[in-house]
Formats: structure tokens, C-alpha cells, sequence
């Protein structure tokens, strides 16, 4: 059970098998080998539902038979489990990929919250450069576009970002 030190008295009834301390005064619980989210007075923020729950620039991964979801650092939920993978950066920019039944290729998804998709490739990647600037690479093309979409650059083969933000690009491509 939760305890609080302060006032010498435990916290809710419930009892979990594992507690983990998390970011604002929340915990990270498990009960019968599903996880969830409690916050300081044993309040579910996030039902003990899931595999797994992670935290990350802010908000909570969770996963559910191999597909991952994702919650606010408040317990609101943004996304079902139904990505194979969800990467969050900095910035509350969050790339989803999805893996695709007919092909190869990863459906990728670029996600800025709150304010929402900013992108979307089902046949390539996205990659954040800093907070305006991302490189969508479809097959052997890549185009460097900024938050509005509008495309920086010719279409190019390789783009490269270098450590003083200018970027390095290779075998334009010209059709």
C-alpha cells in the first residue's frame, strides 16, 4: 500500500505487489502483473490495466499485447495501445509508428501535442531535426519541410543534420 511519511498514515485501500516513484508526486503500480498509475492520495489516474508503463518527457507509454499507447503526465489519455512503437522527444513532439500488414514499411506519424498530427508517411520515415524542422524520407527521397509543412529544399537522396544545425544534403534529386 501507499504510505504517507508525513502523516504516518497509508494512502488509499488498495494493495500492489510493485510501486515506482514517478515524476509530480505520481507512482507507477502493479497489481497482479498489470501496471497503472496512482497520483499522491491513491487516485487511478491510469487504470492497472496494462503490461507495462513507462514515463517519458512528460507523459506515460503504456503497453497492452505488444502495442503501445499514450497519457499525458495527467492521466488524459491521447492514443489507444495500437502503435509498435512510440518514441517521445523533447519539444512534446512524439513520432508513432505503426507496422503495416501488406508491406515492409512502417506507417510513421509525427504528433505534436496538444496541438496534433503534424505528419503523416505511410511509406517511409520522419525524422525531428528541432522543434520546426523535420526530414520526411519516402523510399530513396528525402525532403527537408518545416512545422507548416512547406518544403525547405529541393528533394534530395540523403540530408544530413550536422551539430551546428545546418544541414549537409547529397545527390539531388531532379524529377
Amino acid at each position: 500500500r501507499l504510505f504517507n511519511a508525513t502523516t504516518n498514515e497509508f494512502i488509499g485501500s488498495d494493495e500492489y505487489n510493485d510501486i515506482g516513484i514517478a515524476p509530480n508526486k505520481t507512482f507507477i503500480v502493479a497489481k497482479f502483473g498489470r501496471a497503472g498509475v496512482v497520483d499522491e492520495t491513491g487516485k487511478s489516474l491510469i487504470p492497472a490495466i496494462f503490461n507495462n508503463i513507462s514515463f517519458a518527457n512528460g507523459f506515460y507509454i503504456t503497453e497492452l499485447n505488444n502495442q503501445r499507447g499514450l497519457f499525458d503526465g495527467e492521466g488524459k489519455k491521447i492514443f489507444d495501445p495500437e502503435y509498435s512503437s512510440i518514441t517521445v522527444e523533447k519539444d512534446s513532439l512524439i513520432i508513432l509508428s505503426q507496422e503495416s500488414d501488406t508491406s515492409r514499411y512502417q506507417a510513421n506519424k509525427l504528433y505534436a501535442y496538444p496541438d496534433g498530427f503534424l505528419f503523416s508517411n505511410n511509406k517511409g520515415s520522419i525524422s525531428i531535426c528541432d522543434p520546426n524542422t523535420f526530414i520526411i524520407q519516402e523510399g530513396n527521397l528525402c525532403r527537408l519541410v518545416d512545422r507548416t509543412k512547406t518544403q525547405l529544399a529541393s528533394p534530395y537522396t540523403q540530408i544530413f543534420k550536422s551539430i551546428n544545425n545546418l544541414f549537409e544534403r547529397s545527390e539531388e534529386h531532379t524529377s
